[in-house]
């Protein structure tokens, strides 16, 4: 494999791993409690920050390949909670609340089939 194959190999299992913690976090949980809570909102803050932060380091190739995976959005997440935390956890957990039920399900069925895009030959 070549190094940026590696690269992305590496990226899109962290998006997996992000994802199923999300997905873990949210079990069980309503959009009030949600709203509520600081902590369930600040543990998922951090896997949106790896989620975008993986997102952000896969080649353009591979996101070339995989049009269907919203690239750009995902690495822009990260940014609101790392930059912004006090924000972020205060003002925007209605509109994280909505992008992690209905995009995420989504989301996470489109990233297990995603592969690194092949090396030009």
């Amino acid at each position: 494999m070549t190094d940026a194959k590696n690269r992305d190999a590496e990226m899109l299992e962290e998006m997996r791993w992000a994802v199923e913690h999300i997905e873990f976090e949210l079990d069980e949980v309503n959009r009030v409690a949600f709203e509520k809570n600081v902590s369930k909102q600040a543990s998922i803050a951090f896997f949106i920050m790896a989620l975008g932060d993986a997102a952000g380091n896969v080649s353009r190739r591979t996101k070339n390949a995989h049009p269907e995976i919203p690239w750009d959005d995902l690495a822009g997440r990260r940014y609101r909670p790392a930059h912004r935390a006090r924000d972020y956890l205060s003002q925007d957990a209605a509109e994280t609340w909505r992008f992690l039920k209905d995009r995420m399900p989504k989301l996470a069925r489109q990233l297990r089939g995603v592969r690194p895009a092949p090396a030009r030959p």
